[in-house]
């Protein structure tokens, strides 16, 4: 067939897969090149392997004066290479990633639903009523109306792409050709399938219902709380209760369960009454004790030929007692490296990492004897010992911030602060109402463009699709933060900022500093008012906390030791108590199946 310009114009068959079957092909991909007749075996070779991997209509068109496909074996020039290019949309790929971005199996899909959409931007509407009280009412008087009030929230979905590039002589190889473009599509796959995950993880972790203010509402003594109070009562349930339950706790699966029941009686809407029927955990659980092996199913929304599809998750287990479907979460790792040296983040899926303040305080015996404080280096798993009398300590903790404080010592107590450390969490979730009415994963517009350079004899083609996900109902779903310690991040060691450190405390050196503290200020104390302050000579908040990224509000008292490893002061924030050295392989998320350590 001959096109207006003059140009050959070839049909081609669709591709064969591997078990003889056909599959549709692509349109609009163009291939131009020079139509040998004296070697048409090597053009059809090259043109079938093109139609098999891209797709079943390519367009070949005659170019004058490009040399001869025989030289495809000479030297890397235009006039002597192989002379083809390569450009167009290839669907067969388009459809291969939209068909894994709505198929992939992972957790998450047990909560959300699939949507592909045809628009970038998703309003969402919600109506609810406010009002709703009954009170005693006399004759001829008004009473309590219900109102209905509406909110408006957009979704913005982002292009996210990736690219591959391939040798264009390689498809004189169809073997070689097919297995290349494989490997680099299933990375990119792989990619785009991961990114779509840690998108619905962000958006469930962050507009979720937390299992805090959940407990706050159920919680009677709270209604008469001012906000202050509210913070420091939903800050001390979070972490005796909920921070770090795995390890810190013989039972934490039927204690998380028994939190969430009591948070989800006065938690809208009222179906949630009747109890959460879908949770993802983070790995390392033992689940084999209480749960045997089920299965689920989610939605695919947006196909317009098909409709609503079904498609079976793997992976669920039931719990027993409250028969409730649990799956675990495992994250993919990033092979930026190599696919032979895997990493998964520190901050992907369900983890994040969390950061804390603590003190330790030092002690005497006596007056007159040194002060002493024993302490847990937790990256070196060993006791560390800072002794001295009042005039090292001040001197300490005047190269902290250089200061100049007096001596005089009756204003205050001495303390090891250590303000930054932090360690990789991974949380929990729970739902009640699981598929599309709770919430999507959204991805709009799946499209593959091909391009060719004749001069490095390359092929590369983009991917590109729009990722998003949108919560329609937050009250489905409750978080329950920072249950399992996955590894200590920084400020774990036990640097300390001496008299010979000029510059002060700077945590990239040092993890912690001598300060001292108010006499009267409370175990956990807020920073900006519990330190010792002597205007400009001597400003501990000023100088290392104030308008600081990451600095904490509140240090907790760490745990301190006698000489036999007795406990002289007990942990009273985050690391309970963990804060020892028998705790230090739970700290590093190790899986070490011991008994919790006792406080001695």
């Amino acid at each position: 067939m001959i096109s207006e310009d003059g140009a050959y114009c070839v049909a081609m068959a669709g591709r064969t897969t591997n078990s003889g079957g056909t599959v549709a092909g692509a349109t609009g991909v163009h291939v131009a090149g020079m139509l040998s007749t004296t070697h048409q075996t090597t053009d059809d070779g090259f043109r079938g392997s093109v139609s098999q991997l891209l797709g079943n209509r390519v367009r070949l068109s005659e170019l004058p004066s490009l040399g001869n496909i025989d030289y495809h074996v000479g030297f890397n020039h235009t006039t002597t290479s192989l002379p083809y290019a390569i450009h167009g949309t290839s669907t067969v790929v388009s459809r291969r990633i939209a068909t894994s971005l709505a198929g992939f199996q992972d957790p998450i899909k047990s909560i959300l639903g699939v949507g592909v959409h045809r628009e970038s931007k998703i309003i969402i509407k919600r109506r609810y009523v406010v009002g709703g009280q009954s009170l005693i009412t006399p004759e001829r008087a008004p009473a309590r109306t219900v109102a209905i009030r509406e909110d408006q929230r957009e979704v913005i979905l982002t292009r996210y792409g990736g690219d591959l590039e391939m040798n264009l002589n390689l498809f004189l190889r169809p073997e070689a050709a097919s297995e290349e473009l494989d490997m680099k599509l299933d990375a990119q796959r792989l990619a785009l399938e991961q990114t779509l995950v840690d998108i619905g993880y962000e958006t469930l972790l962050s507009e979720g219902t937390n299992l805090m203010h959940a407990l706050l509402r159920a919680n009677p003594s709270a209604a008469t709380m001012t906000a202050d109070e509210k913070v420091r009562l939903s800050e001390r349930m979070y972490i005796q209760s909920i921070f770090g339950c795995m390890a810190k706790n013989p039972f934490p699966v039927h204690n998380i369960l028994a939190a969430c029941s009591k948070a989800n009686l006065y938690t809208p809407p009222g179906d949630a009454r009747n109890g959460y029927s879908v949770m993802i955990v983070p790995p390392g659980m033992e689940l084999q004790k209480y749960t045997r092996p089920d299965e689920m199913v989610f939605n695919i929304s947006g196909l317009s030929d098909h409709g609503k599809i079904s498609m079976p998750l793997q992976g669920a287990r039931t719990d027993t007692i409250s028969n409730m479907r649990i799956f675990v979460h495992f994250p993919a790792p990033s092979i930026m490296n190599g696919a032979n040296e895997p990493q998964v983040d520190a901050s992907s899926g369900l983890t994040q990492v969390v950061g804390w303040g603590t003190y330790y305080r030092f002690k005497q015996d006596k007056a007159g004897d040194p002060y002493i404080c024993r302490f847990v280096d937790f990256k070196n798993r060993k006791i560390v010992v800072v002794q001295g009398d009042a005039k090292k300590l001040n001197g300490m903790a005047n190269s902290a911030v250089g200061g100049k404080l007096g001596e005089d010592n009756s204003d205050g107590e001495f303390v090891l602060v250590r303000p930054h450390m932090s360690a990789a969490m991974s949380s929990a979730i729970l739902c009640t109402k699981p598929g599309a009415e709770t919430g999507e994963l959204l991805m709009a517009y799946p499209q593959t463009g091909i391009s060719t350079s004749q001069t490095t004899e390359t092929m590369k083609m983009q991917l590109r699709v729009y990722l998003g996900c949108a919560l329609y109902e937050p009250e489905n779903v409750l978080v329950v933060p920072d249950v399992q310690f996955e590894g200590l991040v920084g400020g774990q060691g036990g640097r300390i900022c001496d008299e010979s450190a000029k510059a002060g405390f700077n945590p990239e050196n040092h993890d912690l500093f001598v300060a001292k503290i108010k006499t009267g200020a409370d175990t956990n104390f807020n920073v900006d008012t519990g330190f010792v302050t002597k205007g400009a000579d001597y400003d501990v908040y000023g100088k290392l906390f104030k308008d600081k990224d990451g600095a904490p509000a509140i240090l907790y008292q760490g745990a301190t030791f006698t000489d036999d490893f007795k406990n002289v002061d007990t942990n009273t924030g985050h690391l309970g108590v963990l804060d020892c050295l028998q705790g230090c392989d739970r700290l590093d998320g190790l899986q070490t199946f011991t008994n919790i350590p006792e406080i001695k």
